[in-house]
């Protein structure tokens, strides 16, 4: 039996949109093998490596367009034990793997 779910973030938090999809994929965890999954890719940019996490850039077009620029992402991450929860990154293009810059504070706003 899977323990009940603590909330990540209260709703007000996240955007309506991230915070249905958040929850949605809570309720479909214990239906899902444990890995990665990106709920926010920055419009696109983003792909995850569902087996270990991995975040990289989709396209590498964006890196010499892009290059410096920071972005958020949001990463749900389902564990063997059945534990989930939700990861905001701030990632900079430095490369075909962004680096993650720090965690994000409430009240910046990311870049679209």
């Amino acid at each position: 039996m899977t323990p009940p779910m603590e909330p990540i973030a209260p709703e007000s938090a996240l955007a309506p949109d991230a915070s249905a999809h958040a929850l949605a994929m809570c309720a479909i965890d214990a239906e899902r093998a444990p890995g990665f999954t990106l709920l926010e890719d920055a419009g696109g940019r983003f792909v995850v490596e569902s087996e270990f996490g991995v975040v990289s850039l989709r396209d590498e077009a964006l890196l010499e367009a892009e290059r410096g620029q920071i972005h958020h992402a949001r990463l749900h991450v389902l564990e063997p034990s059945g534990a989930s929860y939700v990861l905001d990154m701030r990632l900079r293009l430095t490369g075909m793997t962004p680096q993650l810059v720090r965690d994000m504070p409430e009240d910046e706003e990311p870049a679209l």
